[in-house]
């Protein structure tokens, strides 16, 4: 425990750090206003951050396929040059296509079945 207390590390690293958090995780007007005052350059170009922002919801909110496009459309070259990214993004617009048919098999037989209980219970 000793050794860990007498690591000193330079403030300009942990800048880099909350830098590097920032930007993963999308928070841009965190990072514009910590890179004006500390000075730490975010290592990409901010403005982009919105474009990462709007496909990672359309990624969350199950809409792969408009994820594709507009990964297509800001990088056209990235899932040519990452198959395992693309591969990867099939292979979840699949689980969201059999999630959606499950979920709506299972509302019809819902359905279905208190409107036979319905009809049962009139007759």
């Amino acid at each position: 425990m000793e050794k860990i207390d007498s690591v000193q590390i330079p403030r300009a690293e942990v800048n880099k750090l909350i830098m590097n958090y920032l930007v993963t995780e999308g928070f841009k007007d965190a990072a514009e206003k910590f890179q004006v005052e500390s000075g730490t350059e975010p290592g990409i170009d901010l403005q982009t951050l919105d474009q990462r922002i709007r496909i990672l919801e359309a990624i969350q909110c199950g809409d792969i396929q408009e994820a594709v496009e507009m990964i297509n459309s800001y990088q056209p070259e990235l899932l040519d040059d990452n198959r395992y990214l693309f591969f990867h993004l099939q292979q979840q617009h699949l689980i969201e296509l059999v999630s959606f048919y499950i979920f709506t098999n299972c509302r019809i037989s819902y359905l279905l079945t208190s409107f036979l209980v319905f009809l049962n219970a009139e007759c």
